[in-house]
């Protein structure tokens, strides 16, 4: 493929519809470099990479490259793209914290949405509805999301269908108007493109409210199959509010240490993620239930030990390192795709979450100054190769699936017989464990050590036959080489 703007301004758009951010973000940097002489190139262009960013919460950093954008464009905001780019840039800032701006940003875009499009107009309604949400003004945000409702009537299969009633449910919910809220998250999840997670959370909710007990089973029980069974990336607001949702399940039936544990990591969740009024709310609710209503199935309470007890081991890496959740974010993507590629089971890729998950949790009984210098003597190297059997040690209790535990303790494991903890063979080496070991290595490189894309998918490429599985790590390479090729054949 020629490597001129327009090929790869369209290669990033195609690369970014199917998720993979970082390669998209190579082609934008690679294409903003040559478009310099294009204004409406190099605004697309950074619009673009202020959307990744912003995918990757750097607010920061998006709200630059959308300011970039619209420097760029030199046109007020009657510009279909100059008033597309304003929207993403207020709702960035007030991402930031910056909230009055950003809401005053919007109030001054109210008469160009009104010549936009339906389309632009509804998104424009949603996204003005959903920074009001954030911050507690539900009235407002009806009246914002009424008014997409009209706007998008004629077209509800779009895109936005389902993020439209959700929302709307959300904020029914939040003024107690329960049959309709019951009405608008149905019908999300009847739109639903994906798992439907955040509608089957605020189901959820709904009808442990409305003491609906039987249908707060069924929709929990969904809720935490598809947060596990995701082939994408857990998205840590939705986490923390099905930990709330249970959590308040679990103090109605005096499971008060299963309610503090599931408090706690709600808390924690709301806390990275800067949702301070969310966290603010649960303080307000860590007195003692006394309201004992009844008692669980044995089987749902069953499941939601176990899902907060994964969830907890998942969240205790976080503290290991910085950008850990990231590189567990993109690995699992990685592997994800590598599983389907080869035609895994749906069974069979919902274990390999679990292992890009869970198979560092060994690390977390490391010493601290082992654990970021593991080869500094010959007795902290020892220590450190321990960990898998640690993590086995410490996922005991969950009776994970034996590929699960065994791809665990050998994802270390290296074809040329070098790894650890065993030194075993690439014939011994179960597939899951060989999966991990490519998808991680792209994950950490692109990450953590900030290695471009295609150089990331050159170093797999080396490693191959030594530290990597050559088959996999090749199917790594064929995974970008099939949409390079369908882009070359694209008009």
């Amino acid at each position: 493929m020629s490597q001129n703007p327009e090929t790869l301004w369209h290669k990033a758009q195609t690369l970014y519809r199917h998720g993979w951010l970082d390669a998209s973000r190579e082609a934008l940097e690679d294409a903003f470099s040559l478009s310099t002489d294009d204004p409406m190139m190099a605004a697309q262009l950074a619009d673009f990479l202020g959307r990744i960013a912003v995918r990757r919460n750097r607010f920061t950093t998006g709200s630059n490259w959308f300011r970039r954008a619209l420097q760029a464009l030199d046109a007020d905001a009657s510009n279909p793209l100059t008033f597309a780019i304003q929207v993403r840039l207020n709702m960035a800032m007030a991402a930031e914290g910056h909230v009055d701006r950003a809401i005053r940003g919007m109030q001054h875009l109210e008469s160009y949405a009104a010549i936009q499009s339906p389309r632009q107009q509804a998104i424009f309604q949603m996204n003005f509805a959903v920074m009001y949400m954030h911050n507690e003004f539900y009235p407002q945000s009806l009246v914002r999301l009424q008014k997409a409702q009209v706007l998008s009537s004629s077209n509800e299969s779009e895109d936005f269908g389902y993020a439209l009633y959700t929302n709307l449910g959300v904020v029914l919910l939040e003024l107690s108007d329960w049959n309709t809220a019951r009405d608008s998250l149905t019908q999300a999840l009847r739109l639903t493109r994906g798992k439907g997670i955040h509608a089957l959370n605020e189901l959820t909710h709904l009808a442990q409210l409305t003491g609906d007990e039987e249908a707060a089973y069924q929709y929990g029980t969904r809720a935490m199959s598809v947060m596990w069974g995701s082939l994408m990336t857990f998205e840590k607001g939705e986490l923390a509010l099905l930990c709330e949702v249970l959590a308040r399940l679990a103090g109605h039936w005096g499971a008060s240490a299963l309610r503090s544990q599931l408090i706690d990591t709600s808390q924690a969740l709301y806390g990275q993620l800067g949702m301070w009024r969310q966290w603010r709310r649960l303080q307000e609710d860590l007195a003692p239930v006394r309201d004992i209503r009844s008692s669980p199935p044995a089987p749902f309470f069953e499941e939601v030990l176990r899902f907060t007890q994964l969830l907890q081991a998942m969240l205790a890496q976080d503290i290991l390192h910085p950008n850990l959740a990231a590189i567990a974010d993109v690995r699992t993507q990685i592997a994800q795709a590598l599983a389907q590629q080869r035609g895994w089971t749906a069974k069979e890729r919902e274990a390999l979450n679990l292992v890009c998950r869970l198979a560092d949790y060994g690390l977390t009984a490391i010493d601290y100054d082992i654990l970021h210098d593991p080869k500094k003597t010959v007795a902290a190297w020892r220590r450190y190769q321990k960990h898998p059997e640690l993590s086995i040690r410490l996922l005991e209790s969950l009776s994970l699936p034996s590929e699960v535990t065994s791809a665990i303790r050998d994802h270390h494991e290296q074809p040329d017989g070098l790894g650890f903890p065993a030194g075993k063979p690439l014939e011994e080496i179960p597939p899951m464990a060989l999966v991990f070991q490519v998808a991680h290595s792209y994950a950490w490189n692109v990450i953590q050590e900030g290695v471009k894309h295609s150089d990331a998918l050159i170093q797999a490429k080396c490693q191959a036959g030594s530290i990597l599985d050559p088959q996999w790590a090749a199917e790594l390479e064929e995974l970008f080489e099939t949409m390079d090729e369908s882009l070359s054949e694209s008009p």
